[in-house]
């Protein structure tokens, strides 16, 4: 039997026939949509709506670039965004303000993760920063539930997912050796004993306005590290959009602007940490994406580094 591609409703659909995948989801409610979602660059994102239950959705992890099919990529995502989610659930369930998806079945073959769907009325925090749109965007609560969630994510000790970055040292050193290894090389890095969501930026930060809260989507790059990876990761995106030609700029700066007082407020606030190289370097390695329409991306990172120095001030 050849494997499913996950690119065609087809595909899609024959992969959930077998009465295993969705093992805990009663057989009688029936499928009556298969929808393709965003899955950028690298993924396989579908969304199953069903005769009587809430919707899920389906995220396969392909071990290549779907638009450059010779870069390969690592399979490991979907065991890290699983796990993740489900290390990540109880605090989830008690939080206020922000949410992640309820995980439902892994399949590492496959590379496949299933959860609940967030909500398919939901606007990502990117497009709510877009131009052309008439709704207000309030932004306090936002930015302090990012803040909180950043935080939430750092407390957490011990296991949350499996690390993508020990890939490589336990393919030539196995478990025991690699992992002593692995560890040695941790410290020598200087990471934090916390873990950070690892690619915070508005796309991944789905709004729910009536409820006040937001949803934290895609986990894949969770991994150890600083909390203040998280924190000028999410402040550079948002700096670039106090620039970038698609966006409401203003409402980008207040958000930038209240997001990095709400984190500098925050428990896992650092002193010790440099907010402001981190947040430069973040803008540099950004600005090379084109989905910002910059003017000038030279002049974007000379800017960042006027602003850095008073911004984690705050």
């Amino acid at each position: 039997m050849q494997p499913h591609n996950f690119l065609t409703e087809s595909s899609v659909r024959a992969y959930l026939s077998n009465p295993s995948t969705l093992a805990s989801h009663p057989p009688t409610d029936k499928i009556t949509a298969i929808s393709p979602l965003s899955g950028g660059l690298c993924n396989n994102v579908w969304r199953i709506t069903f005769s009587s239950s809430k919707p899920l959705i389906l995220k396969q992890f392909p071990a290549f670039l779907r638009t450059i099919p010779s870069f390969s990529l690592p399979t490991q995502r979907a065991q890290v965004e699983f796990g993740a989610l489900t290390r990540m659930q109880p605090a989830s369930e008690g939080a206020v303000g922000w949410a992640t998806p309820r995980p439902i079945a892994y399949d590492a073959e496959a590379s496949v993760v299933v959860m609940e769907d967030a909500g398919a009325e939901l606007v990502t925090f990117f497009d709510a920063l877009k131009r052309g749109r008439d709704d207000p965007l309030k932004t306090d609560w936002v930015v302090a539930a990012l803040a909180e969630f950043v935080a939430c994510v750092s407390d957490v000790r011990g296991s949350i997912a499996p690390t993508a970055l020990m890939t490589g040292v336990l393919t030539a050193l196995g478990e025991e050796v690699g992992s002593a290894w692995f560890a040695r090389s941790t410290a020598a890095r200087a990471m934090e004993p916390g873990w950070i969501f690892g690619d915070l930026w508005p796309a991944s930060v789905l709004i729910d306005s009536e409820r006040r809260r937001v949803t934290v989507v895609d986990w894949e790059c969770c991994r150890p590290g600083h909390s203040g990876v998280d924190v000028t990761q999410m402040a550079g995106n948002l700096f670039l959009m106090t620039l970038g030609a698609p966006f409401r700029n203003e409402v980008a700066e207040r958000c930038l602007r209240g997001f990095v007082r709400a984190a500098m407020d925050s428990r896992a606030h650092d002193a010790g940490f440099d907010y402001a190289g981190a947040f430069v370097g973040h803008v540099a390695d950004l600005v090379k994406y084109p989905h910002w329409e910059l003017p000038d991306i030279n002049a974007a990172v000379v800017q960042s580094v006027r602003l850095a120095k008073n911004l984690f001030l705050l």
